[in-house]
């Protein structure tokens, strides 16, 4: 067992940096530190694990089922993720790990801007550009950057 943790820890260590710095100052999700086993239990914003899991899969990155944790897939949430880090290389983790991070900030963001009307965010694999035409763009900014915005990108 100790020869297998070796192997899987970093694994999980590299996931671990990549959520806590990209992801919980955001407040766009949670998880809880795994203390064995083989997944990290993600918890999105409500409404938007499906969102996620497709569009990752748009992108390349293989991840298990949304609201796989409920009975029948069912999440009443729909904001749970398993995230399972121990199958690929540490390379392809963390490719995978940062189009998951850059995924769920675009999931996020389009399901914070639902309430506020004429507001639409755009994007490719490579590059979020955002098109804000409302007062209310600090959500936005500060879900993508982390940091307060004055003025709008063009």
């Amino acid at each position: 067992m100790a020869k297998h943790a070796a192997l899987i820890r970093p694994k999980f260590e590299l996931v671990e940096n990549i959520l806590t710095d990209e992801i919980a100052s955001r407040g766009i999700g949670t998880w809880v530190k795994p203390l064995g086993g083989y997944f990290f239990g993600f918890e999105a914003l409500s409404g938007c694990a499906k969102e996620i899991v497709a569009k990752c899969k748009e992108a390349g990155v293989t991840m298990t089922g949304a609201g796989s944790p409920f009975p029948y897939k069912k999440d009443p949430d729909d904001s749970v993720i398993r995230i399972a880090p121990t199958y690929p290389s540490l390379d392809e983790l963390k490719k995978a790990a940062e189009e998951f991070v850059v995924v769920t900030r675009l999931v996020s963001v389009n399901k914070l801007l639902e309430a506020l009307n004429h507001c639409y965010v755009l994007t490719d694999r490579r590059a979020i550009h955002c098109y804000v035409l409302t007062d209310r763009r600090a959500i936005l900014c500060y879900v993508l950057t982390g940091r307060p915005i004055i003025g709008i990108f063009i």
